[in-house]
C-alpha cells in the first residue's frame, strides 16, 4: 500500500476514534518529501518520507500522525526560541509520548519515553536534558524516530500570530471532540495549561456552550462526501440543542455598558449553535424577563439597581418549570447568598476585581 493510501486510511481511523487529533490533522497539508528522515511539521505542512510511512503498520502510522498533531496542540513548533533544535525535539517527544502510550496509541520502536518526565513540560524536560550527558544533542532531525517539529519561517511577531491561530484551532478541535464525548482528560489539561493566560473569555464560553449542541455521528445517514470512494462513513447530525438562560446581575455595581456588551457577545455565540436564549434580570429580586430566538435581534430591557442576591433567579427557574440546558450568570461576584446546587450546568461569567468562589458551577473571568 502506498504512503498516500496509508495516510488516508489513518486519517479515517482518527476521524472515527480520536476526533480531536483528526480535526487538527486535517488543517495541515501532507507533502511527500523524501529528503526528511521520517516526518516533520511546522504547523502548516506535514512533510514525510514515503518509505518511512510505507514501512509502518497502520497502528504505528496512526500513532505517528497523532504524535505530530500533539506537538502542534502544545505549540512546540513556536516555543523553541534559541534552544538547541535536536534537544528541543527530544524534550518535546518526552513530554507527549507518555500521554499517547497511556491512551493506547502505538508508536514505532525506539520512540522516546521515560516515566521521570511524565507531567513535565518540554521546557522543563529540556533543562533536565542539559544535565544528562546521555541526552546531549546529536544533531539528528528526529532523535525520537517518530516525527519531529520544525520552526516556521517567521519572525517573532509572525510566530505569535501562528501560535494564536493554532490555539484557536485547538479550541475548535476540542469543541468537536467534546460534542462527540471523545475527548480524553489529558487533552483538556494540556489545553487548559497552554491557554490559561491567553484564552479569551468568549472562546472559553464557546467551549461550554458547544457541549449543549448535541452533535453526534449517525450510521443511518451516510456521509455523502465519501460515498464515491466506496467508504461508508457516518454523517454528523444535530439533535434539539435546548435553551440557555442568561441571568444578568443588574445590581448597582454592574454598569449598563458591561451588560450590553456581554449580552451581545453571548447572543452571537448562541446564534452559531442555534440555541434559544432566555434573559432574567436580577438584583435582589427578579426584575424582568426576555425570551429570544437565535436569529432574533437583541434589544436589552434591563431593570434593577439595588443589592445583589443569587437566589431569586434560580427560584424563578424552578417555580416556572423551566428546564435550561445551562445557566450563564453574569455578575461581579459581590454577593455570598447562593441557592442549593441545581441539576443543570451553571457558568458564572465573573466581571470585576472581587474574589469569587461559588459553591457550584464553573467560573469564567470576563475581561
Amino acid at each position: 500500500m502506498s504512503a498516500v493510501e496509508k495516510i488516508k486510511k489513518a486519517k479515517i481511523s482518527l476521524l472515527l476514534s480520536h476526533p480531536f487529533y483528526s480535526a487538527l490533522l486535517f488543517r495541515v497539508e501532507c507533502i511527500e518529501d523524501n529528503n526528511c528522515e521520517t516526518c516533520v511539521t511546522d504547523g502548516k505542512t506535514l512533510r514525510y518520507n514515503a518509505r518511512f510511512f510505507e514501512n509502518l503498520s497502520h497502528d504505528e502510522l496512526v500513532g505517528v500522525l497523532s504524535h505530530e498533531t500533539l506537538h502542534l496542540a502544545n505549540c512546540h513548533h513556536t516555543r523553541r526560541g534559541k534552544r538547541d533544535k535536536s534537544n528541543w525535539n527530544r524534550a518535546a517527544d518526552y513530554a507527549i509520548n507518555g500521554l499517547l502510550l497511556k491512551d493506547k496509541f502505538t508508536l514505532p520502536a525506539g520512540a522516546l519515553y521515560d516515566a521521570k518526565y511524565d507531567g513535565r513540560s518540554a521546557e522543563e524536560i529540556y533543562a533536565m536534558l542539559g544535565s544528562d550527558n546521555e541526552n546531549e544533542s546529536d544533531g539528528k532531525e528526529d532523535p525520537g524516530g517518530c516525527g519531529s517539529i520544525d520552526d516556521p519561517a517567521a519572525n517573532e511577531e509572525e510566530l505569535q500570530g501562528l501560535e494564536l491561530d493554532m490555539q484557536q484551532a485547538v479550541i475548535q478541535a476540542l469543541m468537536i471532540a467534546q460534542a462527540q464525548d471523545k475527548c480524553p482528560d489529558y487533552i483538556k489539561r494540556i489545553i487548559e495549561e497552554t491557554l490559561k493566560a491567553k484564552i479569551d473569555w468568549r472562546d472559553a464560553l464557546s467551549l461550554y456552550l458547544s457541549e449543549l449542541s448535541k452533535n453526534d455521528f449517525s450510521w443511518t445517514k451516510p456521509n455523502n462526501r465519501y460515498l464515491h470512494t466506496g467508504l461508508y462513513l457516518p454523517a454528523l447530525h444535530k439533535e434539539e440543542p435546548g435553551t440557555v438562560i442568561l441571568i444578568i446581575d443588574t445590581s448597582a455595581s454592574i454598569d449598563d455598558e458591561m451588560v450590553s456588551q456581554f449580552a451581545a457577545e453571548v447572543q452571537e455565540i448562541l446564534s452559531v449553535f442555534k440555541i434559544s436564549l432566555t434573559i432574567i434580570y436580577v438584583d435582589e429580586d427578579v426584575r424582568s424577563i426576555q425570551f429570544l430566538d437565535p436569529e432574533e435581534p437583541l434589544q436589552l430591557l434591563p431593570l434593577g439597581g439595588k443589592g445583589t442576591d443569587f437566589v431569586p433567579g434560580f427560584v424563578y427557574i424552578h417555580e416556572n418549570g423551566l428546564e435550561p440546558s445551562a445557566v450563564v450568570y453574569l455578575t461581579d461576584g459581590c454577593c455570598s447568598s447562593f441557592p442549593s446546587p441545581p441539576d443543570y450546568p451553571v457558568i458564572w461569567a465573573k466581571y470585576g476585581h472581587y474574589r469569587f468562589a461559588p459553591p457550584f458551577g464553573d467560573v469564567i473571568e470576563v475581561k
